[in-house]
């Protein structure tokens, strides 16, 4: 009797199994073969995808199969969220229209994203065939690259932050300047952030390409306004001062490759910052020293760029001081 139990619970298991894969299949054929809907999907395995691959039906249904029987599943819904370029001009095209939802839902999008690390480390991200372009144009292996779009931000940004004024002198830009930065300040509030950099044994650590979010943060023009320097420019700075001495080498390296007036943007950004951080305490103190470290960084970028030809010489981007390096206090107030 026992045993007649067991049998019919193995075969229940089974069946369910069974069901389990099948649905898998389903949800993968219809996203290999129909997308997710988001352009600039970050998943390869989506046809809404840069990177995705052109599948006949038996293919798609042989490599839907495979994905759903193992063990790390790529399924779009079950993934992080993220923005492209593409999606967001989709978002803000929707939204133009005044109809309450759409607004709301690229308000909910944009916080979603910008108090997420992993979030928006996958947003703005270069297709593999623009990576390789980058990377032969440049002379460097496409590894060496971190797969943010500079210009896709920088267009990202202009988008959200340029609408008109309305009758009342208010904008949405103003609305959705403001989404952003309190999902900005949301993801490096008190030391959690922090931890998750700086400790040796962080995945974050140990995966390049998840440190690609503290790149789009610092192109955000927003943090020349001096309301933001104190929730989201010095926190950014404190964190990337004290990445230890790989990670910032990394980040160096990232900003060599990007173009030089997005750099320097940055550089002007983070002048204004000391500019008016010194007018304000008359001392050096943990801050200063913080976007010191972050200007030493970016002359380290430019250095290294003059030096590989990808500019002309001049004063260029780099900022002064010298080479920033990792370690160093963080500046948390």
């Amino acid at each position: 009797m026992a045993s007649s139990t067991s049998e019919a619970m193995d075969v229940d298991d089974t069946a369910k199994d069974r069901d389990r894969v099948s649905a898998l299949v389903r949800r993968y054929f219809a996203q290999l073969t129909r997308g997710c809907g988001r352009p600039g999907c970050p998943n390869r395995h989506c046809r809404s995808s840069a990177d995705a691959s052109e599948l006949d039906p038996t293919r798609a249904a042989l490599l839907s199969l495979e994905l759903a029987q193992c063990g790390d599943h790529a399924l779009c819904d079950e993934l992080p969220p993220f923005l492209s370029l593409p999606l967001l001009q989709q978002l803000c095209a929707s939204a133009s229209s005044g109809a309450p939802e759409s607004m709301h839902a690229l308000e909910a999008s944009l916080a979603e994203v910008f108090s997420s690390a992993e979030a928006l480390s996958r947003s703005f991200v270069s297709s593999s065939a623009a990576r390789e372009a980058e990377a032969a144009q440049l002379a460097v292996d496409p590894s060496e690259l971190s797969g943010v779009d500079a210009g896709a931000v920088g267009e990202a940004y202009s988008l959200l932050f340029s609408s008109p004024p309305d009758s009342a002198g208010f904008t949405a830009a103003d609305r959705l300047g403001n989404v952003v930065m309190r999902g900005g300040h949301a993801l490096l509030r008190g030391r959690g952030a922090y931890k998750l950099l700086t400790e040796g044994n962080c995945p974050l650590q140990r995966e390049g390409g998840s440190l690609r979010w503290l790149l789009v943060l610092m192109a955000n023009p927003l943090l020349l306004e001096p309301q933001h320097h104190k929730p989201v420019l010095l926190p950014l700075c404190s964190l990337i001062a004290s990445l230890e001495e790989g990670a910032a080498a990394q980040v160096a390296r990232w900003w060599s490759h990007w173009p030089e007036p997005a750099l320097a943007r940055i550089v002007v950004v983070l002048q204004q910052f000391l500019s008016v951080r010194l007018c304000h305490t008359q001392r050096i103190d943990d801050a200063v020293v913080a976007a010191t470290k972050v200007l030493g960084l970016l002359y380290d970028a430019n250095e290294a760029a003059l030096a590989a030809g990808w500019r002309r010489g001049g004063r260029g981007s780099g900022g002064g001081g010298s080479g920033g390096g990792g370690g160093g206090g963080g500046a948390h107030e």
